[in-house]
């Protein structure tokens, strides 16, 4: 039997409150983030709804690729989560949208870059 990782006899507390502008994600509907404090206050666990982990990883995933040569970022791992999670994910059609549209846009942006 596992054991559960969130302590619900623990605080937890919005990670804005513990962390201020952090981890505030470019898209406000995906800020489900938490943070569990331990016994003396200090962050212990922060916990991530897929929305918000999939909104960190594509942000990560962005940034990468203007670093990375085309081949190491096809190997990036945030690339490879976010695949797995949009893959798995019971998007509704907002959501599916937004996706669609950001990845063209993305695609834009890559392909003008290049080009430039």
């Amino acid at each position: 039997m596992s054991k559960n990782i969130v302590d619900y006899t623990k605080s937890i507390k919005k990670a804005s409150d513990v962390f201020g502008n952090a981890l505030m994600l470019k898209d406000a509907d995906a800020n489900n983030i938490y943070v569990q404090l331990d016994n003396s206050q200090k962050p212990e666990n922060i916990i991530f709804s897929v929305k918000a982990f999939w909104e960190l990883m594509c942000q990560i995933d962005e940034a990468l690729v203007d670093k990375l040569s085309d081949e190491d970022y096809q190997h990036n791992l945030a690339g490879r989560i976010v695949d797995a999670i949009e893959s798995n994910w019971d998007v509704g059609s907002k959501d599916s949208t937004k996706i669609k549209q950001d990845f063209d846009t993305a695609l834009q942006e890559i392909s003008s870059a290049r080009t430039a």
